[in-house]
């Protein structure tokens, strides 16, 4: 099985999993260097249904959500590494989203049956609003004490200053 999927096969994929009463998770990033918080995070997420659906940022998105440099690792290498983990279903390759009514669009598509997202999500109202759109809820998994890529960033930059 290809962990890896574009849009129209997570659309049918989803649509067989709502068929077999199967409970599904989204979650969405960047997921640029890999680092401890990501690994606790998706792992709870996949602790609260039956699929995990990893929804990952286009290189352009990553660039524009992240600055100049950015990603350090590219779309399909992040895509590879997240695949390793037995506990992820499936990595979704979005394609570049300019705007909300994209994302509205995906979980419409996929219907979840739960947006899992961490405390401090700048988008959480968003997702809210998607996951009632289709009847689903959003699940806040507490922030993991540990530094995000961009403060990893910071810290070897400084080091090597």
């Amino acid at each position: 099985m290809n962990k890896i999927i574009s849009l129209q096969q997570a659309i049918t994929i989803s649509k067989k999993l709502k068929a077999e009463d199967k409970t599904t998770v989204l979650v969405g990033g960047c997921f640029d260097i890999f680092h401890y918080g990501h690994f606790v995070f998706l792992k709870k997420a996949k602790n609260l249904g039956d699929i995990l659906i990893v929804a990952l940022e286009s290189d352009k998105k990553v660039r524009e959500l992240k600055g100049k440099g950015r990603p350090i690792t590219p779309l399909r290498a992040r895509a590879e590494i997240l695949a390793a983990f037995f506990f992820i279903d499936y990595i979704l390759l979005l394609p570049y989203f300019p705007d909300d009514k994209s994302y509205n669009n995906l979980a419409i598509g996929l219907q979840p049956d739960i947006i899992a997202t961490t405390a401090g999500d700048l988008q959480l109202v968003k997702k809210q609003k998607q996951a009632e759109s289709v009847g689903g809820k959003v699940v806040i998994i507490p922030h993991i004490d540990t530094p995000s890529t961009s403060e990893i960033l910071e810290i070897i930059k400084k080091e090597n200053n």
